[in-house]
């Protein structure tokens, strides 16, 4: 774009370009390290911006099909097409379009059946694990007043009884 102007701006982009990359590589091969993953519920507010977003290219893909199609093949289908014809044609087959998605939307489950029994099972085993904690805190009669020495104390028995993560993570903020 910018060629004309200024003929070596390409090859100044280029070197810049493999620069900035040899750079990326050092840092990301030898001086980060990797975050250590963390389960979650749910994909949190991203699926709310998917929604939107498929409501909306709804939108613009209909209006997008409707007037850029040649002027020949709208008149094949629906004779002469002035443009407010053209804006009612573009109305009507994105409400057929958004009932459609959402008659699909109903069909299909939100969260699968296998899931809904993962999280009760899960839930079960919170619960199992959170009342033997409480029994070993009853049995060795501790009271700690400090917070970070009683998250250290409950982590430490979990590590006891076992290394399940994702246990850990949810059982961990029901305790405290």
């Amino acid at each position: 774009m910018f060629s004309p102007v200024f003929p070596a701006g390409p090859l100044f982009s280029c070197i810049n370009n493999i620069v900035v990359l040899n750079g990326e590589m050092n840092l990301m091969t030898k001086y980060w390290r990797r975050n250590e993953p963390k389960g979650c519920l749910d994909i949190g507010l991203w699926i709310d911006f998917l929604e939107m977003l498929s409501f909306v290219s709804i939108f613009v893909s209909t209006g997008i099909v409707v007037f850029t199609s040649s002027q020949e093949t709208l008149s094949e289908w629906f004779g002469e097409t002035p443009y407010q014809n053209l804006l009612v044609l573009v109305l009507i087959v994105e409400h057929m379009l958004i009932a459609f998605k959402f008659f699909v939307a109903g069909l299909i489950e939100d969260v699968p059946h296998w899931v809904v029994e993962q999280k009760r099972y899960m839930g079960n085993r919170v619960n199992q694990e959170k009342t033997e904690i409480q029994k070993e805190l009853t049995t060795r009669k501790l009271v700690i007043a400090d917070k970070q020495e009683q998250i250290a104390f409950v982590e430490e028995i979990m590590r006891q009884q076992h290394s399940d993560r994702d246990l850990a993570s949810l059982l961990l903020p029901k305790l405290l």
